[in-house]
């Protein structure tokens, strides 16, 4: 090889400019545009997270989720838009007092911005709310977040006093200062409703509105003088009096997007998924945002959180009544809702389920932020996700080995080049452990019948009687008492229970439709009368495991119709592996979610299901009834309907051609009840045998309808064998513990709706 000096590379560059009509002047001047441009684009950030979980004051519930939502946030900010990590400044529990939140404002956020800077505020806590001696706003209170130093005055609730609160005042003022217009307040707390459900809370402390005023109607519970005179600090800084505030209160923020986990009168829930504890809506946020490819809109991301929100509120609340719906607030007269999130689009353009946070060797540290909270039982040991580049090509896997909460342990594997941390990765196959059990907790309502009960339960078969203290449960068993049938009364929840009845509980403490015994009955008996049941439930959780709607990499769609009208109600279709519309997408109507509405009984529905594949799928449709009973709608045995639905083929379920009795009509109690949509590039053998003998033992005269699965665990068992058959082949690494799923080989939908009278 030649060698040029760097004497004749330089004149080599010149002439070459010259020939392309651009002097080195002109070339500077270009590169100083270029990186004005670059700077424009890419704005300074900053972050400033705080979360509270161990609150001191033992009068009220200490949270599980709060600190968890601060690592949520950081790891997104990091990952997906680009902040530097020493940009991001986190206060959790001892740290968080009312003096470091208001410093850390002043020297970390306030004192360095600029206009064009894009600030983000995280607050994961407790509410409240105090009396406002201004009356701004016409109930009399201000609402508050609680640092950790902030404790309910001698007394209380028989007395008022003063408390270490940040209002809702200071936070308004606060935003003021920040000299951007891009400005993200996020407040995963509430004011309303504060208690314990279960194992869920609500992140609310009790406030001025839960005073006892009988003796005294003039007691308040206030803010304190220090928070008092730095309100008037703020509003001196800012040339604003205090008739200022109250005019400019009442529009609404100030300047950029606040984000709230819910409305004023609603709850925001602090919740356990599995070993996981979080707040909902900070943890839904995240993970949509880690599956975002696009710029969305902050109206866009929150519509499908509040969606999502809903959703799984249903799920931990079927009868209690409990909403959550997120709101955004943007000034008034801006376009701030159709800025992105953080005003940033994403720095990464391809979709994760998890990001490298450290490297050793072949040994890689993993951050899960982006895996949907119900099914992250499924990424344990064994499961397979893919590295890709920004382009979103393949840089080899790692396979799981260990998972505690939202970090795994992975090794390398096929790895074309060095892997660095910040590299993500997509999704190959989750990993369902042949072992899996359900874990009932033994409610305190049970007395001295827990040790029966525990006796009772163990005889059944995957079922694990454990402590009701336990975070990682999946129902309670326990008797109705007294207090219990007066606010299902209240709440006009029919069929009513019977008092001392013995029954099955969500982890929100809602009584399990169709599960309650008769008053007086044994435990011994109601455990045996509820061992179908609990099979029914072991199974719907073992095949929500597989739910992979936004990471499968088959394409699919799947809608629930009202045959009355053809009205599309509710949708469900694969995110990544899309190569055609939805179904209102194709019908020009607007974009449905998979939460469906309230339909009423004896309405007759249909499913549609399109294969938008080059290849044959075989489809098989689940129904979740509110009584946790599953039926399958599809197959349906003696037609061929196992036969697979060819590329491009759209199907109909049931068949509305074969006569009255293949219709489906909504039935049974009220509540939520839940359609899975499965579909695979293998046939599923080991179910179809299995859904050929009950239809046997049914008699042929009903072979071709919905059976009802009386032995759910089994069937399921069985479909999760297929489902790992076919992983198998596609090349995923054998492991006899566990039940490979692979996401270019199956997608699992669900579609959920009320059942009303």
């Amino acid at each position: 090889m030649t060698r040029i000096k760097r004497r004749q590379l330089l004149s080599l560059t010149g002439s070459l400019l010259a020939t392309l009509g651009l002097s080195q002047l002109e070339l500077k001047q270009r590169a100083i545009l270029y990186r004005s441009v670059l700077a424009e684009n890419t704005p300074r950030k900053r972050a400033l997270l705080v979360g509270v979980n161990n609150y001191p004051d033992t009068r009220w519930i200490p949270l599980e989720g709060a600190v968890n939502d601060v690592k949520l946030q950081q790891e997104l900010l990091i990952h997906r838009f680009g902040f530097e990590s020493d940009q991001i400044l986190l206060l959790t529990d001892h740290e968080a007092t009312r003096e470091n939140i208001l410093q850390a404002f002043e020297e970390h956020l306030i004192k360095w911005a600029q206009p064009g800077d894009v600030v983000v505020f995280h607050f994961s806590g407790h509410g409240s709310q105090v009396f406002d001696p201004d009356q701004i706003f016409q109930d009399g209170q201000v609402s508050t977040i609680v640092p950790v130093d902030s404790i309910l005055p001698p007394g209380y609730p028989n007395k008022g006093g003063k408390v270490n609160d940040i209002t809702g005042h200071t936070l308004w003022l606060l935003m003021q200062a920040i000299n951007t217009e891009n400005v993200t307040f996020i407040l995963d707390s509430c004011h309303s409703g504060g208690a314990r459900k279960g194992i869920l809370t609500v992140r609310s402390r009790p406030g001025n509105r839960e005073l006892n005023r009988t003796e005294n109607s003039n007691i308040q519970l206030l803010a304190s003088p220090q928070e008092q005179e730095y309100q008037k600090q703020l509003m001196s800084r800012l040339n604003l009096t205090a008739s200022d505030l109250a005019t400019e209160r009442k529009k609404g923020v100030p300047k950029g997007i606040m984000l709230a986990a819910a409305r004023t009168d609603q709850a925001a829930i602090d919740a356990s998924f599995g070993d996981t504890a979080a707040g909902i809506f900070t943890y839904i946020l995240t993970c949509y945002l880690w599956q975002q490819t696009g710029g969305d809109s902050v109206s866009q991301v929150m519509i499908s959180a509040t969606a999502t929100t809903d959703r799984i509120l249903r799920e931990y609340f079927p009868t209690a009544g409990l909403l959550q719906q997120p709101e955004f607030n943007t000034r008034e007269g801006s376009n701030n809702s159709q800025q992105g999130v953080y005003f940033l689009k994403p720095d990464q353009k391809i979709p994760a389920e998890a990001v490298v946070t450290q490297v050793q060797g072949n040994q890689v540290d993993l951050f899960l932020g982006g895996i949907d909270p119900r099914t992250l039982a499924a990424f344990g040991r064994g499961a397979i996700l893919t590295l890709v580049d920004g382009e979103g090509k393949e840089r080899g896997q790692v396979q799981i080995e260990s998972r505690q909460e939202l970090t795994a342990k992975g090794k390398l594997m096929q790895t074309r080049d060095n892997i660095a941390s910040g590299t993500l990765l997509q999704e190959r196959s989750r990993a369902i452990p042949s072992n899996l059990t359900l874990r009932i907790g033994l409610d305190a309502s049970l007395g001295q019948e827990q040790a029966a009960a525990k006796q009772a339960l163990q005889g059944i078969k995957p079922i694990e009687a454990v402590s009701s203290d336990e975070t990682d449960i999946h129902y309670f068993l326990g008797r109705v008492t007294p207090a219990y049938y007066q606010q299902l009364q209240k709440l006009q929840v029919t069929p009513l229970p019977e008092i001392g009845s013995l029954a099955l509980f969500s982890l929100a403490a809602d009584l399990i439709p169709g599960s309650a015994g008769i008053s007086g009955e044994s435990v011994t008996d109601g455990v045996k009368r509820l061992q179908a049941k609990l099979k029914s439930l072991l199974a719907a959780r073992l095949v929500k495991l597989t739910l992979n709607a936004t990471s499968s990499r088959l394409s699919v769609a799947a809608a629930m119709e009202a045959v009355d009208g053809g009205q599309l109600v509710a949708e469900s279709f694969t995110v990544r592996g899309a190569k055609s519309g939805s179904f209102s997408q194709n019908r020009g109507v607007r974009g449905l979610t998979s939460n469906a509405q309230k339909i009423k009984q004896g309405t007759q529905v249909q499913f549609l299901v399109q294969n938008n594949e080059l290849v044959p799928l075989y489809i098989t449709v689940l129904l979740i009834s509110v009584d946790a009973t599953l039926t399958v709608l599809s197959p349906l045995l003696g037609r061929g309907d196992n036969s697979p639905v060819t590329p491009g083929e759209k199907i109909q379920i049931p068949d509305p051609n074969r006569g009255e009795r293949y219709k489906f009509k909504v039935a049974g109690e009220t509540g939520i009840a839940e359609v899975l949509v499965i579909a695979t590039t293998t046939p599923l053998t080991k179910a179809v045998e299995l859904l050929q003998v009950l239809a046997t033992e049914r008699g042929d005269n009903l072979r071709g309808t919905p059976i009802d699965l009386t032995q759910p665990d089994e069937a399921i068992s069985s479909l999760l064998d297929d489902l790992d058959g076919g992983s198998r082949g596609s090349g995923t690494v054998s492991n006899s513990r566990v039940r490979q799923i692979d996401t270019r080989q199956m997608a699992a939908m669900s579609i959920t709706f009320e059942v009303v009278v």
